[in-house]
């Protein structure tokens, strides 16, 4: 059987057998595409197929470079990543975080400039970097973890020096060379790398997929090994059209946004009776290069032969899909042979019709909190060919074999990486950062967000990835007058400058004998007693009270001439603390983006009453108002705000799928400018008593500070989503073990930078 590329894309073809004489082709085909924003677009020249496991170097202690192109199936759609990860603006930092987003799998790694431990412990710091490489090699790993090639942490250089790995997962926390960093990457894993030998059982070191030319797989060689993947960055489908998200993972564009472009490659069987037939190609493998800014999509589609003989010959072409891929939720409706979960999945299964041409289709949807099965169950989607022949692939059936019997039990194999958990914790709430969330802006080069609602096949964005598009340092916000609808606007940061003014929203007096006391802001204290007097404002008769205004001056000179403290910084001075047998709270300024987030019941609340109006003759909203308010009615909500959280989501997806348009405002900015207005924010009793929850968003930072502020001081907070500001505050250790980091900040003083207009 003859396979012929008509057209620009590079084809492949692998003859094995299923069981001995049983014969299949399987037809593999490959497209390149350039990574530029909105959609990618196909390449001028197109990779080679790669017939093997291509390592660095050429040394197969290494790390792939590229994974072989050749296997005869793949029962779930890799998504790889290699090359390089950028720092935001080519700016040279310590450490910044790169992010992939593809259909269902969201995934980050932490980047980190050179680092390792020297003999007493302490850690030293290469450069800053603007760049690094992803390979595997600068992971954490080693002879007895699922990563050989990565950094091992009991190998020291000749200065007696340990290395940290440059890639480890977030929230992780290294504070000395005990610390053992989980394995992580994004690339392509080799063939005779533990988690893929461990596949092939007892086989592991005698068997190889080029065996599959001179006799049938063994019976419990799994199916997952042909998985170049890790397992949560596997999906069950691969699109034409899927969305795919970039953060500091492109030369040019710190966040890239962009989409495969719709192409697929058409196969043709002829030689048949019957005259052609269309075999349907699945797409298995996506591979992102960050260094080449290229896209490369990997088809594949088997076909039983009648024996390893037979004439006749496939014509592959590239064309549009003919028709919108379908939703996600609808991908699944095929006729499906669904293995359950009492065995193994192995080579060979089980198939049915003699000619019939073998797909994978996914499993049913599963549960937004349901965690995804791991990488053995299998779903056959079989599409008829007429003419009998021997069965397809792998199982021997009887002449009389039952067509429509159950396929053989099967179980997923356990999942051996020490990765993240497959599926994402369940998404936060779109109200958790406190403000609207509007999508973050377009990078260069990318075109202006559409008002119209995309088409569900275009992979809307998760909750999760709206709030952190939201997160990010937006512009200035337009003025009062300016803004659409009641919009909470946030307020640009990015550090004083000599032209922003210094409000001092909040001081708590009784702090201030301890902070006048601090050394190191003496010399700040000192200067302010040499500049004279302003009599309109330092007048001691304005106040009833003169040593409240002196408080007030001092907090505010610290507050704006004070160096500000990294995190690290502050887990230094808790350290430094924590060993003195009083223990008192250092005292520390910082400064970022401050917002705070809205309590989830309240949240709720004013998301049912808002979209309430607008749910006439819609079916699913007015389903998910009633839902949520049955919940609401319910004994002891008050005390369910994860389940808050997911009524509030369902409104809004619900909300967002009616296609409706409030002239201008939406949704989101309606409630957040309620719960604003009414400072329903979320509250924590910690520390002795009632305090705001607020979140400290930092330049270079990944995760935020929790800083407490006094309940009682909500209504004298500005009603800005978010706004920049600096604090002078008590570093605690953490006292929610829901938090990040392990410190927060309770403040003793608030201020808030005002950005003034350049002259």
């Amino acid at each position: 059987m003859d396979v012929v590329a008509q057209g620009p894309l590079p084809v492949a073809s692998l003859l094995w057998q299923s069981r001995p004489g049983t014969w299949a082709l399987t037809v593999i085909c490959k497209a390149t595409f350039l990574l530029v924003p909105t959609e990618a677009q196909l390449a001028p020249e197109q990779d080679p197929i790669v017939e093997q496991d291509e390592h660095w170097d050429d040394d197969e202690t290494r790390s792939l470079r590229a994974a072989s192109d050749i296997a005869p199936l793949k029962q779930r759609a890799d998504v790889v990543l290699v090359g390089m990860a950028f720092a935001p603006e080519a700016r040279p930092v310590r450490s910044f975080v790169a992010r992939m987003i593809v259909g269902d799998i969201d995934k980050s790694v932490e980047v980190f400039c050179d680092r390792a431990f020297t003999l007493d412990g302490a850690l030293q710091e290469g450069p800053r970097i603007t760049r690094m490489s992803l390979r595997y090699e600068r992971a954490g790993g080693g002879p007895d973890t699922w990563n050989p090639a990565g950094m091992r942490p009991d190998t020291r250089d000749r200065q007696g020096r340990i290395a940290v790995p440059n890639l480890q997962p977030l929230d992780k926390v290294v504070s000395g060379p005990g610390d053992l960093l989980t394995p992580i990457g994004l690339g392509p894993i080799a063939a005779r790398w533990p988690s893929r030998q461990q596949k092939l059982g007892r086989h592991a070191g005698r068997w190889s997929p080029a065996d599959l030319t001179r006799a049938p797989a063994p019976e419990d060689v799994e199916i997952a090994y042909y998985q170049v993947a890790p397992p949560d960055q596997q999906v069950d489908v691969l699109r034409s059209n899927e969305r795919i998200v970039l953060d500091n993972l492109h030369p040019t564009h710190a966040h890239l946004v962009t989409s495969l472009p719709g192409l697929e490659p058409k196969a043709v069987l002829a030689g048949r009776e019957g005259g052609p037939r269309v075999i349907p190609m699945r797409a298995d493998t996506l591979v992102i290069d960050t260094e080449r800014a290229a896209l490369v999509v990997t088809w594949r589609a088997q076909i039983p032969l009648r024996s390893a003989q037979e004439e006749g010959h496939v014509t592959v072409s590239l064309e549009h899909a003919e028709k919108e891929p379908a939703p996600r939720e609808e991908m699944g409706k095929t006729t499906a042979f669904v293995g359950d979960e009492e065995g193994p999945a192995t080579l060979p299964f089980k198939a049915t019709s003699p000619d019939a041409v073998i797909t994978f289709a996914p499993a049913p949807p599963r549960s937004p909190l349901a965690r995804p099965p791991s990488e053995g169950t299998v779903a056959l989607e079989r599409v008829d060919l007429p003419s009998p022949a021997a069965a397809l692939p792998f199982a021997a059936t009887s002449p009389d074999a039952n067509e429509n019997a159950a396929a053989p039990a099967m179980k997923p194999p356990a999942l051996i990486f020490e990765t993240p958990a497959l599926s994402p914790a369940p998404a936060p709430s779109p109200w958790a950062s406190g403000v609207p969330q509007t999508p973050a802006p377009d990078a260069p080069g990318t075109a202006p967000h559409a008002r119209a609602p995309e088409p569900i096949v275009a992979a809307r964005k998760t909750i999760g990835e709206v709030v952190v598009e939201g997160a990010l340092p937006t512009s200035p916000a337009p003025s009062a007058a300016a803004a659409p609808g009641f919009a909470v606007a946030p307020s640009a940061n990015g550090g004083m400058s000599p032209s922003d003014a210094l409000l001092l929203v909040w001081l708590d007096r009784k702090t201030m004998p301890r902070v006048v006391r601090k050394r190191a802001w003496q010399e700040i204290l000192d200067a302010r007693e040499e500049e004279p007097i302003d009599p309109e404002f330092d007048d001691p008769a304005l106040f009833k009270d003169p040593a409240e205004m002196e408080d007030r001056a001092e907090a505010h000179a610290i507050l704006g001439r004070a160096a500000a403290v990294s995190f690290e910084g502050l887990l230094d001075a808790a350290m430094r603390a924590a060993k003195k047998a009083h223990a008192i709270p250092p005292l520390e300024v910082c400064e970022g983006e401050l917002s705070l987030p809205f309590d989830p019941i309240e949240a709720l609340k004013t998301t049912a009453a808002t979209a309430r109006p607008f749910a006439a003759g819609k079916e699913a909203l007015s389903a998910a108002i009633e839902e949520a308010e049955g919940f609401i009615g319910s004994p002891g909500y008050q005390n369910a705000p994860g389940l808050a959280e997911r009524f509030t989501r369902s409104i809004r997806e619900a909300y967002a799928l009616s296609a409706h348009g409030l002239g201008g405002d939406d949704l989101d900015v309606l409630v957040a400018r309620a719960l604003c207005e009414g400072r329903h924010y979320q509250r924590r009793r910690v520390l002795g008593g009632n305090h705001l929850r607020a979140l400290l968003r930092a330049p270079g930072e990944r995760h935020p500070l929790v800083v407490y502020l006094p309940g009682a001081i909500a209504d004298d907070l500005p009603l800005f989503g978010q706004f920049p500001a600096r604090l002078l505050g008590e570093v605690h250790f953490a006292v929610d073990p829901e938090e990040k980091l392990p410190i927060a900040l309770r403040a003793v003083a608030l201020g808030r930078v005002v950005r003034l207009p350049q002259a």
